[in-house]
């Protein structure tokens, strides 16, 4: 017997593997839609001359939404909206078109309450989807970006009070010159 609407056809045979199939699919679909939702970095997909078109809970927290729903509907504008610097989003932009996707570029992101926040984002092309609709990957870096800036201060501080002990140094053992007759 064959089943079937127009020139798809299927024998009656078939119709225990296609479903096994469409099981396997609808496994594989479920697994990544529950990794893209516990993911602990942020993910979000967008088109460069808008907004952002789907997030997971991930990336609304590091943004400071309460929802990737939140997000989307106020992120409307990348330029303006996600990057902190326009001409850095200008420069991103930029290298995907010519390279296709950039890792791990560290930038930083508006917090909903407009504070920045520092990240790692990996971008790639997706250009099956639209001429520039790109996927990310988010991680939150702020705190390694402080501790790096704390420690170049730290070195600073120790670098200038090195050179003042050795200034102090220098000048305590220069005694009065004697002339000699």
């Amino acid at each position: 017997m064959l089943l079937g609407r127009g020139s798809k056809v299927v024998r009656k045979n078939d119709y225990p593997a296609l479903q096994e199939r469409i099981d396997e699919l609808e496994q594989e679909r479920n697994r990544y839609k529950w990794l893209f939702e516990n993911a602990l970095h942020g993910i979000f997909q967008a088109n460069l001359r808008g907004g952002v078109l789907a997030c997971n809970p991930a990336m609304a927290r590091i943004c400071g939404y309460d929802s990737p729903e939140a997000l989307t509907e106020k992120v409307i504008r990348l330029r303006e909206q996600l990057f902190c610097s326009s001409s850095e989003f200008d420069a991103i932009r930029q290298e995907l078109l010519d390279e296709g996707s950039l890792s791990a570029r560290e930038t930083r992101f508006q917090r909903a309450d407009r504070t920045p926040v520092h990240v790692a984002v990996t971008l790639l092309r997706r250009p099956d989807l639209g001429p520039e609709v790109v996927e990310a990957f988010v991680a939150d870096i702020t705190e390694r970006v402080l501790a790096r800036q704390k420690l170049q201060q730290s070195n600073t501080t120790r670098a200038r009070r090195v050179q003042q002990g050795t200034e102090e140094h220098e000048n305590a053992h220069v005694g009065p010159r004697v002339q000699s007759t």
